[in-house]
């Protein structure tokens, strides 16, 4: 069974799941839990706590965007529980709206870029969880891209940064 469907068939019998922090959830009310509502939480934790990381994504996509409505806001993650090309559609725009201010500026407008990234928007990415908190500890360049459309963070070991093969191997050189 898929994450989002304990999450629905949770929500049909009135229990609430959430992630706390350290990695854990919290079912509400406790007492509305069945053993078998347990055995399922328990042997999906690892997707259910991905899901619900995704629903608090688009939840701050909507709150970027002034949208309060509960109900609204009911609708739309519930279409992306039960529909992968909408919760394709709204991670896309939440991501989109915690990309950092820097970014743009760094990439610029064109088609295909690359910049290195300063210490301070390193740290800012790793912050809103684009990078992992270890590369904040590591002696990497970070490297901001975009080509065909797509854009990225790319860690390079400093020691093994070549800026020029890096450019051709984008094709940006």
């Amino acid at each position: 069974m898929h994450a989002t469907a304990i999450l629905e068939r949770l929500s049909r019998q009135g229990v609430t799941l959430s992630a706390i922090p350290g990695g854990k959830l919290r079912a509400e009310p406790r007492k509305a839990l069945t053993d078998e509502a347990r055995r399922l939480i328990r042997s999906h934790k690892r997707g259910l706590l991905a899901v619900l990381a995704e629903e608090a994504r688009i939840r701050g996509w909507l709150r970027s965007i002034g949208e309060e409505d509960p109900v609204t806001i009911g609708e739309i993650l519930e279409k992306a529980r039960t529909d992968p090309e909408a919760r394709i559609y709204y991670l896309k725009w939440a991501v989109e709206a915690e990309r950092p201010a820097w970014w743009e500026r760094v990439l610029g407008n064109t088609e295909k870029s690359v910049a290195t990234l300063e210490p301070e928007e390193v740290a800012e990415a790793v912050r809103i969880g684009l990078l992992p908190k270890e590369i904040a500890e590591r002696d990497v360049t970070v490297l901001a891209f975009r080509s065909s459309g797509a854009q990225a963070l790319m860690m390079i070991p400093a020691d093994r940064y070549d800026g020029l093969e890096v450019l051709k191997l984008l094709g940006t050189e």
